[in-house]
């Protein structure tokens, strides 16, 4: 048995806030169940679709060169698209 909670509709609600049913399967607003109660974790979170991965600022600021004057050196690829030194 799960720990009853209420949205402010009075709704039934798992302790993540989802929309749930009687058997704990996460349902949509409709009623149509969206996860079933043994697909979530523990914490009654369904399952991620995309792998997390630690955040790496290098990604985004990209390797860039500065002229004498402090300003980014902004290349160009073949096609015309900015690139920085790593392509």
């Amino acid at each position: 048995m799960h720990p009853v909670f209420l949205d402010k509709k009075g709704r039934e609600v798992n302790k993540k806030g989802y929309l749930i049913d009687e058997n704990g399967h996460i349902i949509s607003k409709k009623g149509g169940i969206i996860w079933k109660s043994h697909q979530l974790n523990k914490e009654g979170e369904f399952p991620k679709i995309f792998p997390f991965t630690k955040f790496n600022i290098d990604v985004i600021l990209g390797c860039l060169d500065r002229d004498v004057n402090g300003k980014l050196i902004i290349l160009e690829g073949k096609h015309g698209e900015t690139v920085d030194q790593d392509g």
